[in-house]
């Protein structure tokens, strides 16, 4: 097991260093050094800008290497070699004393610019004096080992940066600032209180007797946090959307109307359309959003017999697509029937995702009228034109209620964003209706306090108490190196 350290306690001795910016060229690129030795480690590469003679290289100026950095303060200079002298870049420098920095321990910033042989050169110099190259993660790890951070703010920056939509965005930012950890803190200082009371009815049973108030307490955990811990449960899964956004694809024969559909529900021509067959050979994906949802459309190949290589290849990709996706768009051509081999597209459990749209119904004689196969009347049914936009609206108010149907959760929620987190719940949830039962049943008290403990344990482990060392390895290894 690993304990979170005392903030009081001395930093981490080790000072590691790595490339905080992402690889590629860009205005600014950052160094970032954490450890006991940051200052002295920037000291040995960093000189600070000192005006030059007149007529004098500023390469060649004098350093001034008596100054003090004040923690929090930008200093101009530069990253020279002090065997040579030669000038590696102009760079800014921050320092961040402990235990006031993100880590916990000192922290450096040096911010240059961001060729990739500028930033590799000023982390090879900063390496061969002394510091180590930072592991995955590494900095948020020290932050939550210092103190600084619990585990759900840690596993809040991973989602953070991962974030691809402003809706998982918010939740991840959510996370960071603390939310998800008052929550739990709350919850379980509700049972941490019924332990104590039980432990003194074990210890002490006739000293305290029935006054110790348990009925009142195991009743006010069955009415106030059972259902919290139940409602987090709930909100994992019922936020996917907002965390991970939704998947629709588009699908049916060639010529339907596929294409046309995706660039009407984009409102602007993004897919290639023509009165040829098998246009569409591979996958085309775009993303709206909705509700604050991040929904990624997919075009995909029409499905059809066919000889041809490169329509198999599209069409393989079609079927591996309608496995993967969260709705499906069945486009069909109102004038035309479903056949039996349509049908046998999408197995049972896809069924349930189904939706069929009879595209250009603009062209039936009668008009907005579609009547699908009995096997497929239970499914949800919407008549388009994708040509002249008839019926769209309604389509997107099909889709949203889709998405939402089953929905109670929002944004302003607190949504556990992450599996092992949900996990936890479960098994706190589990062990603490466990617990109420065996009340109910008048079980002893010491092995109720068994269940009350394991229910404790499992909410310690969301916030990083007493978490097992693998397990921490494991969520530090998702982060990028340099974070």
């Amino acid at each position: 097991m690993v304990d979170k350290i005392d903030p009081k306690q001395p930093p981490l001795m080790d000072t590691i260093c790595a490339i905080a910016t992402p690889a590629g060229k860009g205005g600014i690129g950052i160094v970032k050094i954490s450890g006991l030795n940051a200052l002295s480690l920037c000291r040995s590469v960093f000189y600070k800008k000192v005006r030059a003679l007149p007529g004098q290289d500023v390469g060649k100026a004098v350093a001034d290497t008596t100054f003090e950095f004040r923690p929090r303060h930008m200093y101009h200079g530069y990253i020279r070699e002090s065997a040579t002298g030669q000038v590696v870049d102009e760079v800014l420098c921050v320092y961040m004393s402990s235990p006031h920095s993100y880590t916990g321990d000192d922290v450096v910033e040096i911010h240059s610019h961001s060729g990739p042989a500028v930033l590799e050169t000023i982390l090879h110099m900063v390496l061969q004096r002394g510091g180590r190259c930072a592991e995955p993660g590494e900095f948020t790890q020290r932050a939550f080992l210092n103190g600084r951070i619990d585990l759900t703010q840690a596993e809040g920056v991973i989602d953070l940066i991962n974030a691809e939509s402003t809706s998982a965005m918010k939740i991840a930012a959510k996370k960071v600032s603390g939310e998800l950890r008052r929550h739990i803190q709350r919850i379980r200082a509700r049972v941490l209180d019924l332990i104590t009371l039980i432990e003194a009815g074990i210890d002490f049973p006739d000293e305290v007797g029935p006054s110790l108030g348990i009925d009142q307490k195991f009743a006010e955990i069955m009415r106030e946090v059972l259902p919290k811990i139940e409602r987090l449960i709930r909100h994992h899964d019922q936020g996917r959307v907002f965390r991970e956004g939704f998947r629709l694809a588009i699908v049916g024969r060639p010529n339907v109307g596929k294409s046309s559909l995706l660039n009407r529900l984009l409102g602007h021509d993004r897919a290639i359309v023509t009165d040829i067959p098998g246009t569409t050979r591979d996958l085309i994906h775009e993303t709206v959003s909705i509700n604050g949802a991040s929904i990624v459309l997919t075009d995909t190949a029409g499905i059809q017999a066919t000889d041809n290589p490169i329509e198999k290849i599209g069409i393989e990709k079609t079927k591996s697509q309608i496995a993967a996706c969260d709705l499906i768009l069945f486009v069909v051509d109102a004038r035309d029937g479903i056949g039996a081999d349509q049908i046998g597209w999408f197995e049972p459990a896809d069924r349930k995702k189904l939706m069929i749209v009879a595209n250009k119904i603009d062209l039936k004689d009668n008009f907005c009228e579609y009547h699908p196969p009995e096997r497929l009347v239970d499914l949800p049914l919407v008549c388009i034109s994708a040509k002249t936009a008839f019926g769209v609206e309604s389509l997107w108010d099909a889709i949203k209620n889709f998405i939402f149907r089953d929905c109670e959760v929002t944004l302003a929620d607190t949504i556990v964003p992450n599996f092992r987190q949900k996990l936890a719940l479960q098994n706190a949830l589990t062990d603490l209706a466990r617990a109420c039962h065996a009340f109910r049943e008048n079980i002893p008290l010491e092995m109720i306090a068994i269940d009350l403990q394991g229910c404790l344990d499992a909410l310690g482990s969301i916030l990083g108490i007493n978490v097992r060392e693998d397990v921490l390895d494991c969520i530090f290894k998702e982060f990028c190196i340099g974070k």
